[in-house]
């Protein structure tokens, strides 16, 4: 699969991911358990191998890691959002 630039689409910086959350009132246990089984099964060959050929990249992080890439996207576009002035209809 391509990516924008090979396709000769410059300047976008952006990237798809996918998370699962829970409630903040979840015992941090069970946040640690759940991320431990999400990156056991995402290690698992057969999972892993299935999701490439669906061109998908599995990465699996830490909660602390989604955090800070939540920051980061919400940044990233709420200075898009304002540079272009977008409004919601």
């Amino acid at each position: 699969m391509k990516t924008l630039e090979e396709q000769g689409i410059r300047g976008v910086d952006t990237n798809n991911w996918y998370a699962l959350f829970v409630s903040s009132q979840t015992p941090v246990a069970v946040i640690d358990a759940l991320a431990k089984a999400v990156r056991h099964t995402l290690d698992t060959p057969a999972v892993r191998d299935r999701l490439l050929q669906l061109g998908a990249d599995p990465a699996p992080s830490t909660p602390q890691e989604l955090a800070a890439l939540l920051e980061r996207d919400s940044e990233k576009w709420a200075r898009l959002i304002k540079a272009k002035q977008i409004k919601a209809e």
